[in-house]
């Protein structure tokens, strides 16, 4: 019990049944290359499970799981690329960033992270700021370091000296000047 039809129709041919779906136990070659649907959404199942969905009104496209009606590509679950992800726009990573395992963006574009003993670089000029021990930030590249604004320091500071014992500890250097003064005339 049960049909299969084969129909012929102005400009394609349609084949029916009244069973749930057809079953063939060979693959199935296109020589066109070309497998959609009608006029609905495309889904591919296996096992009867849907695991991807093409929407017909607008060619968005769900991985596991149906496609976002605003986003192109929708994937459930973790994704893996062997090669480089390039982006004409905005990317945008909800939940920080990691790389190499390693979290280099917090969760809400909080802490920028490094590890060991590196931190940021500017390409560019070849200036960064890092960390090497557990003591001191330091500024990498021989670069000064310019406060255009105020600074405020809670503690000491030392001029040749890393370890000072006043608010305005200066070590004497081998020359017998301790420090020079100079007004913006350039008089001392």
């Amino acid at each position: 019990s049960g049909y299969v039809d084969i129909h012929s129709n102005s400009g394609y041919a349609s084949f029916s049944t009244d069973r749930g779906y057809f079953y063939m136990n060979k693959q199935l070659r296109v020589d066109t290359g070309y497998i959609g649907s009608h006029n609905e959404d495309l889904r591919l199942t296996t096992s009867g499970t849907q695991r991807i969905h093409v929407s017909n009104s607008t060619g968005n496209v769900g991985i596991g799981v149906n496609a976002s009606s605003s986003h192109r590509l929708y994937v459930s679950g973790s994704t893996y690329t062997t090669t480089n992800i390039t982006a004409g726009k905005v990317i945008r990573a909800d939940g920080g960033i990691q790389v190499d395992g390693k979290t280099v963006i917090d969760d809400g574009a909080g802490w920028h992270r490094s590890y060991g003993k590196t931190g940021w670089y500017n390409n560019d000029y070849g200036g960064g700021i890092y960390q090497d021990d557990t003591t001191w930030v330091k500024v990498y590249g021989s670069k000064s370091f310019h406060m255009p604004s105020n600074a405020y320091v809670a503690g000491s500071i030392g001029i040749g000296d890393s370890t000072p014992n006043y608010p305005l500890d200066i070590e004497k250097g081998s020359t017998n000047w301790l420090a020079t003064f100079q007004n913006t005339n350039g008089a001392d």
